[in-house]
């Protein structure tokens, strides 16, 4: 199931692989060499690490058989045989500058076809709406990457999506297919508690999900023992001071 859905262009996403599964097993290996080649670019680049744990790597919150992963990087890691491997993958991949976002009738017929899939009668069973709902992610998951959206666009996307979960995995999905992240906050507001906020934080990357262009009335909850929560915590700290206004940090 995870190899026929894997999106090399986008993946994006998390992650449970059972490793006694071959499938599975072909998928660890291949986030692991995809990590090592976007660690040397961001190296080769002089981008700043934004990573979880200071090593450039788009590989967070990684555990195997429910214990924190002992690796300093996941391509150095020796893939065993058995066990279960949960992970979030973040690429560093950006939309160029000046990106064409889908038009509006385009996507407006997207939209329509997966309310229309996704229309179940009142007697239709749980489980039935449940393969639904999963089906109609993995069709966005296949074409992600060969489309960018804007902010409002993705806010219309998750206004199709009555559960909280589905509707985070939708923002994961196509967080980086975002052609005008100065709006984000359009997007945003689709979370209302702070909780699911900072659970998408963690999963994508606290400097990567900051909220440069408007910070304000923002929470957040910082482990600094991580390395891009040190980063975020010390930039909120900076702009209060630039601002002159300390108790912007309440």
């Amino acid at each position: 199931h995870n190899f026929m859905i894997w999106n090399v262009e986008n993946p994006t996403g998390h992650y449970r692989l059972d490793l006694s599964n071959a499938a599975d097993h072909t998928v660890a290996e291949r986030l692991a060499i995809l990590d090592a080649w976007e660690i040397s670019t961001k190296v080769k680049l002089g981008r700043a690490d934004t990573s979880e744990k200071g090593n450039h790597s788009q590989v967070r919150n990684a555990t195997y058989a429910e214990q924190d992963l002992d690796a300093k990087v996941i391509s150095e890691w020796l893939l065993p045989e058995f066990g279960v491997l949960n992970l979030d993958y973040a690429s560093s991949k950006r939309p160029a500058a000046g990106v064409a976002a889908l038009d509006d009738v385009a996507w407006r017929n997207i939209l329509g076809l997966l309310a229309k899939a996704g229309s179940q009668s009142k007697d239709t069973p749980l489980r039935a709406e449940v393969l639904v709902v999963e089906g109609r992610l993995q069709a966005l998951r296949q074409v992600s990457h060969l489309i960018y959206i804007t902010s409002m666009q993705l806010r219309k996307l998750l206004g199709l999506f009555a559960s909280d979960t589905v509707r985070a995995e939708c923002f994961v999905l196509f967080f980086n297919r975002v052609a005008d992240m100065h709006n984000e906050k359009l997007f945003r507001a689709r979370f209302e508690h702070p909780k699911e906020l900072h659970s998408l934080r963690v999963r994508l990357g606290h400097a990567s999900t900051f909220p440069f262009i408007q910070p304000e009335q923002a929470s957040f909850t910082f482990d600094l023992a991580k390395n891009d929560q040190r980063l975020v915590a010390n930039i909120l700290v900076q702009v209060a001071r630039k601002e002159k206004f300390p108790s912007n940090l309440r």
